[in-house]
């Protein structure tokens, strides 16, 4: 059998598309129902500040209008509106500024519009990126509260 080196190989091309493209594009479609069918609501910022995408849970989440947070919209711009709206306190968007600083991992509860109580999480990337995640756990501390209400 002879060897052929992969590096000299071109792209096969189907119907005029670079089959490489096509399953680019295929992995891409999968990611995006993937992350769209997420329990969390997931956000991801880019090393420009700029919201690069969101999944539509965080609309139901944290009660917000695609005028408010869609795709293009500044992170500093959308936490002082959260700020204003007393959804974070003053404290957490310190805490999301520095963890940007310092690429650490952060963890608060937010408490939205609605008084849901959100888990909030970021992992800001080494290229400069920010992953978001926002979990519902208003049961969750709910039940932990009346345990406490029990033991006392």
């Amino acid at each position: 059998m002879k060897h052929v080196d992969a590096k000299k190989l071109k792209p096969v091309k189907k119907s005029g598309v670079d089959v490489d493209q096509q399953a680019g594009a295929e992995e891409a479609k999968r990611m995006h129902e993937l992350l769209e069918n997420m329990e969390q609501g997931v956000i991801v910022w880019g090393a420009d500040r700029r919201c690069e995408f969101i999944s539509k849970r965080v609309y139901d989440m944290i009660e917000v209008s695609e005028d408010d947070l869609h795709v293009g919209v500044d992170r500093n711009e959308f936490i002082q509106r959260a700020v204003r709206e007393r959804e974070y306190t003053a404290a957490d968007a310190k805490k999301i500024s520095d963890s940007m600083e310092s690429l650490e991992p952060f963890k608060f509860i937010r408490t939205s519009k609605g008084r849901h109580r959100l888990l909030t999480a970021g992992r800001p990337q080494p290229d400069g990126r920010l992953f978001g995640t926002y979990t519902d756990v208003t049961r969750q501390k709910r039940t932990d509260a009346a345990l406490a209400a029990a033991r006392a």
